[in-house]
């Protein structure tokens, strides 16, 4: 007590432009920490990608030096289950990931699941998680082509169950009863879609025909706060938009992986009538999934709200 008198006694003292230096330099300090730490997690995630790559390469060429290639289950369902693992803990304990209505996802038969597309989807890598260990199904990602042109991480995509996702191998992989997961905004909606987590979806419907023709429903999943989990830098219309539309691949920086709340949100199946165009039904999935954004996220995107939920939130409805 003695200590924190003589320290107010001391800010009293002090001559008013000293002060205000004072508060300059210390809230100079908190912002450059802040932008040092923001611009910092995103390349170790990045790091983290490469390094988790030779890992797998290196797990790959043991098993295959010990004779474990010849075990049941495969060597690449192992890395799998080691890759699930390990994104289950961070998810877990990072963002305190959990899933409302996690039955809703079929434990047999073909689905197609439709995200809203974060900044960064680790909505998909928790969920793809959970779905390998607790379902133990396979559950594709259809993925932006940029992935592949990474050098060193082809392998990384490959345990992932991503694909390229062209209209003939999504329709297989649903028609041979596996799950799969798309994004129908793409890198567009990472990019610029903002805290107001408007859906960037333009007319794309190619999903919706994919799920008609496999006949299999679609079920929409929306992710509270994922927009708070990584941020885009707020300079990023106009002439970036442009270059993207050029380029076609990432130009808009990210910041953060903030420790914020996330819980996945699993609607109800849907399934669509022969005589409905694909147009049609992919508006009725863009409608639903609006509805449930507006249902289950606080707009606009606040990250200190999104913290304060890691311990405010009550448990999933159904859990």
């Amino acid at each position: 007590m003695e200590f924190l008198w003589q320290s107010v006694e001391y800010l009293y003292s002090l001559d008013i432009s000293h002060a205000t230096r004072l508060v300059e330099w210390i809230m100079a300090d908190a912002f450059l920490l802040f932008a040092v730490v923001s611009c910092i997690v995103p390349i170790v995630l990045l790091i983290f990608m490469f390094s988790a790559a030779v890992a797998l390469r290196l797990y790959l060429y043991r098993s295959r030096v010990i004779g474990m290639s010849s075990q049941p289950g495969g060597i690449r369902d192992r890395a799998r289950t080691l890759v699930a693992t390990v994104a289950d803990t961070l998810g877990s304990f990072c963002n305190g990931f959990d899933v409302e209505h996690f039955e809703r996802i079929p434990n047999h038969g073909g689905a197609l699941l439709v995200l809203y597309h974060g900044a960064l989807p680790l909505d998909f890598y928790y969920l793809w998680a959970k779905v390998q260990l607790d379902k133990r199904r396979a559950m594709y990602m259809v993925a932006d082509h940029f992935l592949w042109k990474i050098p060193g991480i082809a392998l990384f995509l490959d345990i992932l169950h991503a694909v390229k996702g062209t209209r003939e191998e999504c329709i297989n992989i649903l028609k041979d009863n596996h799950l799969a997961v798309v994004s129908p905004g793409g890198l567009r909606e990472a990019q610029f879609s903002d805290g107001m987590y408007k859906l960037l979806w333009g007319k794309r419907s190619g999903f919706a025909r994919v799920a008609k023709e496999a006949n299999v429903p679609i079920i929409p999943v929306f992710c509270r706060n994922i927009r708070e989990a990584v941020h885009t830098f707020p300079w990023k219309a106009g002439l970036l938009r442009r270059l993207y539309e050029f380029i076609r691949l990432p130009v808009v920086p990210i910041y953060g992986i903030w420790p914020v709340k996330l819980r996945c949100y699993i609607g109800e199946p849907m399934t669509s009538p022969i005589e409905e165009t694909a147009e049609d039904y992919a508006d009725r999935v863009h409608v639903v999934l609006e509805d449930m954004i507006g249902r289950h996220q606080e707009i606009p995107a606040n990250t200190l709200r999104a913290l304060q939920q890691r311990w405010t939130m009550p448990p999933p409805a159904d859990g």
